[in-house]
């Protein structure tokens, strides 16, 4: 199981039903396959008291997702950030940079804290931001120590550089996502139509299906 944390410890993602492909010295990376990888999020909602007017009471909801297209993970052994690429169809793909601690391998589960300071890059080499508003509310709610906030800027401006270089390209070259899914079919005993083939379990139908990890 892949486990994203808040700063006080407080799991909020659970990812289930992946594959690690490969690792090597400084390197993880995972398949997420599409249908069967199962997204666990927990989120915090206010539901309205019965008895005193205008009253809410907070309360956690869990809601369950898949995925539609094929994800590989990348966790960097000594990097403050991972990264989702997903393959779609007509040969784009979407990179999914998530700012977070260097992963830790605890109780059969790999962890890491996510500070909610995303960037996501599609094949026209777009950049967007995600969730700043959430990262401002988390870094007050939780009080992000200015050390902290210093090992979080430097590794946004560590993000751009490799942008400049065109670093992450690499990800997506020929040569790279051949051998993305050798080792995938070589783990998981299928070749690639069977892996991308939708589940016909029942559960997995019902569960929203998402275009990308968020």
């Amino acid at each position: 199981m892949i486990h994203s944390y808040k700063l006080d410890g407080t799991l909020t993602k659970s990812i289930e039903n992946h594959y690690l492909i490969y690792e090597n010295a400084s390197l993880w990376i995972f398949f997420l396959p599409p249908f069967q990888t199962e997204f666990l999020n927990e989120i915090e909602i206010d539901i309205p008291s019965t008895k005193n007017k205008g009253v809410n009471f907070k309360t956690k909801k869990y809601t369950s997702s898949t995925n539609k297209f094929p994800i590989f993970w990348f966790f960097w052994k000594d990097h403050w950030f991972n990264i989702l690429l997903t393959l779609q169809p007509k040969d784009k793909y979407s990179i999914y940079l998530n700012i977070a601690t260097p992963p830790l391998i605890e109780e059969k589960a790999f962890k890491y804290i996510d500070f909610e300071l995303d960037m996501r890059l599609n094949s026209k080499q777009e950049l967007n931001f995600l969730n700043s508003e959430i990262y401002e509310a988390q870094a007050l709610k939780f009080k992000y120590s200015n050390n902290l906030k210093k090992e979080l800027s430097k590794n946004m401006r560590r993000i751009f550089v490799l942008l400049k270089n065109k670093w992450f390209q690499k990800l997506v070259t020929n040569e790279m996502i051949s051998f993305l899914w050798e080792q995938t079919t070589s783990i998981v005993g299928k070749n690639k139509e069977d892996i991308l083939k939708k589940s016909n379990l029942t559960d997995f139908n019902e569960r929203l299906e998402i275009s990308e990890f968020n």
